[in-house]
């Protein structure tokens, strides 16, 4: 990981950077910012690292130098500052942990310790990966790092079983580490895939905390580290828990921005970047972003809000706009079509009207969540017990079941499950091997965004952390309309 060390920690505090100043609201302090800002570090970060890198690819034909890297973050932190009005304030006396707090938080971090200590074994074990990670991702990192723009024309040759259409956000982050580095070597991939593992608990701690869960933010981040799948994906390179990473946060974005009163409602400009990221990540993120953009503009519709959702749409398009780019260029001029939807289009209403197809979708979702096979709780551990108990408990417990932001997750959660599964009954490719060597992958990709909103469908309304005694600071300036419809 040597070569590579230097230029990674330089992108993290690029994201750390442009987070912070995105999302620095007047008499903030310092550490407080920059707490808030660290879990959505990677995905900034990397993001816009391997979008700059096929940016400069397409259009210039060579890869930007590291200074020029320097510049753009330096350049995108400042003009992050520039639409934010008072966003978001912060209370500036020191919140009070009590004794649950210090020992949520105890646990959250031994299981994290835990977490690099299995991924770093994973790595030492298989250092190249899994099949995915040595057939897809690497293999178009190598093409990117060596043939530089020459790709482009390489790719029609290449067998289609490389699927070369898929997005290049680790791929383009993963050779530009190579560029900046040196050399080529595999810890670049264990870097960036080692970034996610800790960002993503981490980030639904944020969310959820902004959403008054308190402790219970440490418990549930502590729980999503200790999922025996999200360790052996990252450990075999995969892209699945990066999409997760930017699925949670987009979502978790939109449902603060919803939510009538939050404690922390993350600024447009990076939910859009997030939205983006998921798109610039897998193919699966394409409908993914749709549901979520459709769920959320429904809510707002239906409350009557539809002029704000344009002025949030123009702002999510804002901060997404450098992924977009990139993605836009990569899919009209360098990817072949994806043979997943060649293959549909050519038999969907055989594939639909065929009740056995049906039936074994049925069975292979009904069985990956079912504990009591081996295979499953090996996986999965406990999660899906958890989520259907919560969800149980959430008509009784919940008083956020009819409100904006829990209709919003409701709808994001239950659509993407029934996609994931029409997706299943309509593959041209054989069923069972389909499902059998993709549907725990394409599960794990939900599974923050599901723990997330079964967490807030049980939670009270935000109260924000228990504070030192002194006035009442009042309700956060974020939660004026003015404020909140200016607000980036």
């Amino acid at each position: 990981m040597t070569p590579f060390l230097l230029p990674f920690v330089a992108t993290m505090l690029g994201g750390l950077l442009v987070a912070a100043t995105a999302s620095a609201g007047p008499g903030a302090r310092p550490g407080a910012i920059l707490r808030g800002a660290l879990p959505w570090a990677p995905g900034i970060g990397l993001g816009l690292l391997s979008a700059l890198y096929f940016l400069g690819l397409d259009l210039f034909g060579e890869p930007p130098s590291g200074l020029f890297l320097v510049g753009t973050f330096l350049l995108l932190a400042g003009l992050a500052t520039l639409p934010r009005r008072d966003p978001l304030p912060e209370d500036s006396r020191p919140a009070i942990p009590s004794r649950w707090s210090r020992l949520a938080a105890l646990i959250l971090v031994l299981v994290l310790a835990l977490g690099v200590h299995r991924f770093l074994a994973w790595v030492e074990w298989r250092p190249a990966g899994g099949f995915d990670a040595m057939a897809i991702w690497n293999y178009a990192a190598r093409f990117l790092h060596r043939a530089g723009a020459g790709y482009r024309e390489l790719i029609p040759e290449l067998d289609p079983a490389h699927h070369m259409d898929y997005p290049l956000l680790l791929p383009g982050a993963t050779a530009a580490l190579w560029r900046l580095g040196g050399t080529e070597g595999y810890g670049a991939q264990h870097l960036i895939q080692l970034s996610f593992l800790l960002a993503l608990p981490l980030l639904l701690r944020r969310l959820l905390r902004g959403f008054g869960s308190g402790p219970r933010a440490d418990l549930a981040a502590a729980f999503l580290a200790s999922l025996p799948l999200l360790l052996s994906w990252t450990g075999r390179q995969y892209a699945d828990a990066a999409l997760a990473y930017f699925v949670l946060a987009a979502a978790g974005g939109l449902a603060a921005r919803l939510a009538e009163r939050s404690n922390e409602r993350p600024p447009l400009l990076l939910t859009g970047f997030m939205l983006a990221g998921a798109l610039w990540t897998k193919n699966e993120g394409l409908p993914l972003v749709l549901l979520m953009l459709t769920a959320f503009v429904a809510v707002r519709l239906g409350r009557g809000e539809g002029r704000r959702a344009l002025r949030e749409g123009l702002r999510l398009l804002t901060g997404g706009l450098l992924p977009l780019l990139a993605l836009v260029a990569f899919k009209t001029g360098w990817a072949p079509q994806n043979d997943l939807v060649a293959g549909i289009e050519g038999r969907f209403m055989d594939s639909v009207g065929d009740p056995e197809r049906w039936r074994l979708v049925g069975r292979a979702f009904r069985d990956e969540a079912n504990p009591a096979l081996g295979a499953s709780f090996c996986s999965w551990g406990a999660f899906w017990p958890l989520l259907g108990l919560l969800i149980v408990l959430a008509p009784i417990l919940g008083r956020r079941l009819l409100r904006a932001e829990s209709l919003f997750l409701i709808l994001v959660s239950t659509g993407s499950l029934a996609g994931w599964f029409l997706v299943y009954v309509l593959t041209p490719q054989d069923q069972s091997w389909h499902l059998g060597t993709s549907l725990s992958r394409l599960l794990l990709q939900l599974a923050p965004t599901l723990l997330l909103t079964a967490l807030v469908l049980v939670s009270g309304p935000g109260k924000g952390s228990e504070r030192a005694p002194g006035p009442d600071p009042g309700p956060p300036a974020a939660d004026s309309a003015a404020v909140s419809d200016s607000a980036s």
